[in-house]
């Protein structure tokens, strides 16, 4: 039984070593100038439009406790799923900040022993008390978050057989904004949507009330924003050659380039949104 023990213990951390090793590579060609062991990495190169994300370093420090750094052992290992299943930025910080209550945890159920936090001793219930902690420690929707990761990792340790599987479901409701609205409309509480007698205002702005340069430039963002469907941010960045033409069909049909806001894999990508001839006709003379 003990040389069973001791196989399964030499085993699993052969196979941390070897996923940090690749992990470690990949970080050097994706950050040449950074740390792979530092206790701060500078995120600031995947940042594109810098008004939105506010991330611009990860910090792997002990939750609460800023001038105390994460055990060098765990924090790679946590360092490598960040790399190795990297996402965007907000991605990558929500994996740490999960990462930083999870050992919390581990460490409180072994009795603050840091010796005995063991990937290959990994249980399911240690699982599901992180999972009650989020509950009682973070909002709904954080709680969510937060809870998705834990069971990405878990997954990730598996897969890679540092860790047994421990099948684990998720007991976080998913609260998400879009679901709320729902909710609401069936509700009849009103949504954030503009009513008519709005629109009809703003297009008596648009012909008839914005004389001044400042004013036009207002309204025609306004103008943009409703035609389009944009969000704030994808209207704020967009490129100077924006608008695009082109036959289809047949036709000729008008779209404006933007940069998603929401991307996969949060990388800098330019998609086209295609409008309507009357939406068209009023985001030319807008642009």
């Amino acid at each position: 039984m003990t040389n069973n023990i001791s196989t399964t213990l030499t085993f699993s951390m052969r196979m941390q070593e070897e996923t940090i090793r690749v992990a470690r590579q990949l970080f050097v060609a994706q950050f040449p100038t950074e740390d792979f062991d530092a206790d701060v990495w500078d995120m600031r190169s995947l940042i594109y439009r810098p008004g939105i994300v506010r991330v611009r370093r990860l910090h792997f420090m002990r939750l609460n406790i800023p001038d105390s750094p994460l055990p060098k052992q765990y924090a790679q290992l946590i360092k490598s799923w960040i790399v190795l299943d990297g996402k965007s930025l907000a991605d990558r910080y929500v994996k740490l900040r999960l990462g930083c209550f999870f050992w919390e945890v581990l460490l409180q159920r072994r009795l603050d022993k840091a010796e005995d936090v063991l990937w290959e001793r990994l249980t399911l219930e240690d699982l599901c008390q992180t999972e009650a902690v989020l509950l009682t420690t973070t909002s709904a929707t954080t709680a969510y978050k937060l809870g998705t990761r834990l069971k990405t990792f878990a997954d990730f340790l598996a897969t890679r057989r540092i860790c047994p599987f421990l099948h684990f479901t998720l007991q976080i409701p998913n609260t998400a904004t879009q679901q709320r609205h729902i909710s609401q409309e069936r509700e009849g509480i009103p949504t954030h949507l503009p009513t008519y007698k709005a629109l009809e205002a703003l297009a008596d702005v648009y012909h008839l009330h914005a004389k001044e340069p400042q004013d036009r430039l207002r309204i025609a963002a306004l103008a943009l924003l409703v035609v389009s469907g944009f969000r704030a941010g994808e209207l704020l960045t967009l490129p100077f050659e924006c608008e695009v033409e082109e036959m289809y069909r047949g036709k000729t049909r008008y779209g404006l380039r933007y940069y998603r806001e929401k991307s996969r894999g949060g990388h800098q990508m330019l998609a086209i949104r295609w409008l309507t001839s009357i939406g068209a006709e009023l985001a030319q003379k807008a642009v």
